[in-house]
């Protein structure tokens, strides 16, 4: 760090001798840069960063619509990653209800490696509810939704328990 803010002095030196044509809001706005840029070279970049969003509407009992970008314009879909709910009957309508009262008006994103925005403008992700709820587990435990490829052992476990208490989809002795 030391090196680069010798670097950026000499930078700095050469811009007001050579330079002098460039003003000095573009130095200062460089220095800023070159500050930024030695304090996320110290950060840990590799943690996934949770994102909120405010609840739109709730179409399925695994996905939720919510308001994104700047000024909450644009809509975008979220779907609970690793969970899937059904998609039309009693049930789905069951489940979708559930989930938009265990979501509330804002959720909590924390998107999987490698999913972010992965298809169709999706974003897919661990999702919580604003009373800090976890959804898909929520799902699970209410037998509204079941697991879908590698999960945590917990939301197969609250799966397991909905099966066996026969909820929602397993109250038929499946």
């Amino acid at each position: 760090m030391v090196t680069f803010l010798a670097i950026l002095a000499s930078i700095w030196a050469f811009g007001k001798t050579i330079c002098a044509a460039i003003p000095a809001t573009v130095w200062i706005f460089l220095a800023g840069f070159a500050v930024c840029l030695c304090l996320c070279a110290r950060c840990s970049c590799d943690k996934q960063v949770a994102v909120t969003y405010p609840v739109v509407s709730v179409p399925t009992g695994a996905s939720i619509i919510v308001r994104i970008g700047a000024l909450d314009l644009r809509r975008s879909t979220v779907s609970l990653q690793g969970i899937a709910a059904p998609s039309s009957g009693t049930l789905a309508t069951a489940s979708a209800s559930n989930l938009a009262k265990e979501a509330g008006s804002v959720i909590r994103v924390e998107p999987m490696l490698g999913s972010w925005f992965a298809a169709h403008d999706s974003i897919q992700g661990v999702v919580y509810g604003d009373s800090g709820v976890l959804l898909q587990k929520a799902q699970l435990s209410a037998g509204l939704a079941q697991v879908e490829g590698k999960v945590p052992s917990d939301w197969t476990a609250a799966q397991a328990l909905a099966q066996k208490n026969k909820i929602g989809l397993w109250r038929g002795g499946k």
